[in-house]
């Protein structure tokens, strides 16, 4: 894994315990919470496409938006921290995200490689509450059903 940090390595593992000890020994800022692998996925990223609710949980709660790169990645795709959680992630983990950062923030009316904006995919899923989410705090024009 030479193009990862420590902190993308134990968030795509999901050991909650490293990331507890990397976040209260490091200052936040050395532990370079946007760098990104060789795909693009920073630590956040790593932990959503692999269902690590808890470190969803943990890096959201130490990290603020900016830190996080919650925006595209550096692949030139337009996959966000949102679109990749609704895509693959369970729903703790989107809710994780809807509950902490703004719509700006998420980029909620980004598109995928595919043309699906997040309120494609929450409506792919089924999953009634985060399509709520995005209807409710979406303006009509950018919701682009």
């Amino acid at each position: 894994y030479p193009e990862y940090t420590a902190l993308m390595l134990a968030s795509r593992l999901g050991y909650t315990d490293v990331l507890d000890l990397l976040t209260s020994k490091f200052d936040l800022n050395q532990l370079n919470p946007t760098a990104q692998n060789f795909v693009g996925s920073t630590a956040l990223m790593l932990a959503l496409t692999h269902r690590h609710l808890r470190a969803v949980e943990l890096l959201t709660t130490k990290f603020n938006a900016n830190q996080l790169n919650l925006g595209a990645k550096k692949d030139g795709s337009s996959e966000t921290a949102l679109l990749m959680a609704l895509d693959i992630g369970p729903p703790p983990c989107v809710d994780a995200l809807l509950e902490k950062f703004d719509n700006e923030q998420l980029n909620a009316t980004a598109v995928d490689l595919m043309g699906q904006t997040p309120l494609i995919l929450a409506a792919k899923s089924g999953y009634l509450p985060h399509i709520e989410h995005l209807v409710d705090r979406l303006d009509v024009d950018q919701l682009k059903p």
